[in-house]
């Protein structure tokens, strides 16, 4: 027994990276404003196989609780080249809902799919704003699957994990408007002539 339990062990050892690959969607931790729009972050797939992998479609969803933050859409236009570069189906829109929950998918025009290397692979470029007097604070973005999240060019599923990120809000002190600073300043530069004509 404890003969085959070695030679399981060194067969463990001898197995090609690929089979030990991971293939990991992710959310980055990111920091937007009290009261912005437009704000921005990328959902990305990090492949670290030794063998190319084929995609033929992915499907993501992102969640917030935060009231506040609202997803406004997904594109292709993402930092990291684009799973699929310009061979997507959907693109440049991606997403097929919003607000507090965002499901984005899409799919190879090729037949034959992609060939993804190792390496870093933009999924969706997703916006989102924050909501004037939200609270401070750190704020999960959850990932879930969808279905075949992530699959071959004919349809079967391959293996992902999930990686969740976070928006911090910063809150926004209030700034004088220029027209009351103005106001403000010309107070101060009457009371000055003012003090200086009395001496």
């Amino acid at each position: 027994m404890r003969t085959y339990l070695l030679a399981a062990a060194a067969a463990l050892l001898v197995i090609p990276g690929s089979a030990r690959a991971s293939t990991i969607f992710s959310v980055p931790a990111v920091i937007a404003n009290a009261g912005s729009t437009g704000n921005s972050f990328d959902v990305v797939l990090n492949y670290s196989g030794a063998s190319p992998i084929t995609v033929g479609g992915f499907a993501f969803e992102i969640t917030t609780t935060n009231t506040d933050i609202t997803f406004t859409g997904a594109t292709t236009s993402t930092v990291p080249t684009y799973i699929f570069g310009a061979n997507s189906l959907f693109g440049p829109n991606i997403n097929t809902s919003t607000g507090q929950t965002l499901d984005a998918s899409d799919l190879d025009s090729n037949p034959a799919g992609a060939s993804l290397a190792t390496g870093t692979y933009g999924l969706g470029h997703v916006t989102f704003d924050v909501a004037n007097g939200a609270a401070a604070g750190p704020f999960a973005i959850t990932l879930t699957e969808l279905g075949s999240s992530l699959s071959d060019a004919d349809g079967n599923s391959l293996p992902i994990t999930l990686s969740n990120g976070t928006i911090t809000i910063n809150s926004v002190s209030s700034v004088p408007e220029p027209s009351s600073l103005a106001l403000a300043l010309s107070a101060l530069c009457v009371l000055a002539a003012l003090r200086k004509r009395g001496r």
